[in-house]
């Protein structure tokens, strides 16, 4: 009897030994998980603010080629209103100079009409007056 009850308790003892040493087994791998799973979390957060830094200076770029854009778009329309008012300045003086050709043709039709018919009037009256002498 003595001799089953020594065996029980080695029996339990090596179960024991063994549990502790199934637990243990399952500490170190659940550490090396934790280790492996923070490390992997570490790369990725690193990879993370990498590509976060590599998005930003994207945007710094993008921003700064829209601000060149802008700029030369804005020199571009100062330059087209700058040539459209001396376009609309030069038709204006065009247009003023052709109407005062016009009213001076305008003005030398209207005297020379003015002086035929003075002509004509004097002519008349010569001819009355020398037909009447």
């Amino acid at each position: 009897m003595e001799n089953k009850n020594y065996v029980e308790k080695d029996v339990f003892y090596e179960h024991e030994k063994f549990m502790q040493r199934f637990l243990a087994k399952m500490d170190e791998d659940r550490r090396f998980a934790e280790a492996r799973l923070s490390e992997e979390r570490k790369e990725a957060e690193a990879r993370l603010r990498a590509e976060e830094r590599r998005l930003s200076e994207e945007r710094k770029e993008a921003e700064k080629r829209l601000r060149a854009e802008e700029r030369r778009l804005s020199e571009e329309r100062k330059i087209a209103e700058a040539r459209l008012s001396e376009e609309r300045k030069i038709a204006e003086d065009r247009l003023s100079e052709e109407r005062k050709e016009a009213e001076k043709r305008l003005t030398a039709e209207r005297n020379t009409s003015k002086a035929i018919f003075i002509t004509m009037i004097i002519t008349v009256i010569l001819g009355f007056v020398s037909y009447n002498l």
